[in-house]
């Protein structure tokens, strides 16, 4: 996140983002896109233009709390299915699966995966 910190976003309160934008079931890897935010404020504004300011659709998330492994993640993403049909929750297929990270879950190697339902 250098432009982040370039740009002072990247502080102690900063969520970052990450964005799957397409199912890697259906989608071949190669094809796959997956971008990367950072919440900022409603006025925010920038003259980058390789920077998007963009807005994500609000709504109920059900998120789940996991070590930022490779391994942790891959088994998560297996299990998050499965925990959502036992609580008798359908994810919101019109809005993408979030990861959500905050400065003091990455010290501590954890990261959340939040799925709209």
């Amino acid at each position: 996140m250098p432009w982040a910190k370039a740009n002072s976003l990247f502080t102690e309160s900063a969520v970052i983002l990450g964005i799957s934008q397409d199912n890697p079931a259906v989608m071949p890897p190669e094809n796959c896109r997956y971008d990367v935010g950072i919440v900022v404020s409603e006025d925010f504004t920038t003259t980058d233009t390789d920077i998007d300011v963009a807005k994500l659709p609000g709504g109920k998330y059900v998120v789940f709390t996991i070590d930022h492994t490779a391994e942790a993640i891959q088994k998560a993403w297996g299990e998050i299915f499965v925990q959502l049909s036992a609580q008798g929750q359908q994810p919101d297929v019109f809005r993408p699966i979030l990861e959500r990270y905050i400065p003091t879950m990455i010290d501590r190697h954890l990261c959340e995966i939040c799925v709209p339902v």
